[in-house]
């Protein structure tokens, strides 16, 4: 049996200042990708490794391309708690 994943997002002060900036539109989208890693976050492509060994992905969703980083706890054998880090995110179109 898999455990349970309860996952938390958070933004890094870049993504969330290209968050403030963008149309309802693309924020739309944005949310559409974050439930996505948030159903899998291990499922996204690695995109690189920081000098800390921090492993960054990316996870793409119709024009959207979002890198994040994730670090996950065990807490017992049914359940781990995920920590997503949105580091960065654009839309294909601009």
């Amino acid at each position: 049996m898999n455990p349970l994943t309860w996952a938390r997002v958070v933004f890094s002060p870049q993504a969330d200042a290209i968050r403030q900036r963008m149309d309802q539109e693309h924020i739309h989208r944005l949310r559409r990708v974050i439930q996505v890693i948030k159903n899998a976050p291990e499922d996204g492509k690695f995109f690189a490794e920081e000098s800390d060994g921090t492993v960054l992905r990316q996870m793409t969703g119709a024009d959207t391309h979002v890198i994040y980083s994730v670090v996950f706890w065990p807490v017992g054998r049914v359940l781990r708690i995920a920590r997503i880090e949105i580091r960065d995110w654009q839309p294909l179109d601009h």
